[in-house]
């Protein structure tokens, strides 16, 4: 006989929580790297995954993220999440030496913040319930980095 409670539908369940830690929206301004280092983030990102994960079209990413990168503090959540999750990718394809030299942290720490960062972010953007392209481009980075990184 099966358990009543199996078959009781959930109630009261945020998305959020089925993917993430947390469902709150929270700030993430401080996760952010310095400037310089979101630039080289770009640029291994350019050249070790997007070759292989043709998410993004570099050029018009590249605007958005100079015009995001001058002024962080009124970064839309979209792009903001879609930072964070770009931020992983290239973290995820160094190794723990090119991580400590770049950008001063182990690989292992960088992961943890950049995965969480981009959680967060995605929260804060509604992601569940948006439409936006930005979103998705950044949920799907996510979810490679995370299934295709031990």
């Amino acid at each position: 006989m099966a358990d009543e409670s199996e078959s009781e539908p959930l109630q009261n369940v945020d998305g959020e929580t089925l993917l993430f830690r947390s469902s709150s929206p929270r700030g993430v301004r401080s996760l952010h790297p310095e400037t310089p280092q979101i630039f080289q983030l770009w640029q291994i990102f350019l050249n070790n995954v997007n070759p292989i994960v043709k998410l993004l079209h570099a050029p018009s990413t590249q605007q958005l993220i100079l015009e995001a990168a001058s002024d962080l503090n009124h970064i839309s959540r979209p792009m903001e999440a879609l930072l964070f999750s770009m931020h992983l990718c290239a973290v995820a394809s160094m190794n723990d030496e090119t991580s400590r030299r770049v950008l001063g942290a182990s690989r292992a720490d960088l992961m943890t913040r950049f995965s969480r960062a981009a959680e967060q972010a995605l929260i804060n953007a509604n992601f569940l319930r948006s439409t936006n392209i930005l979103i998705l481009q950044a949920l799907s980075l996510y979810l490679v980095c995370n299934v295709l990184t031990p």
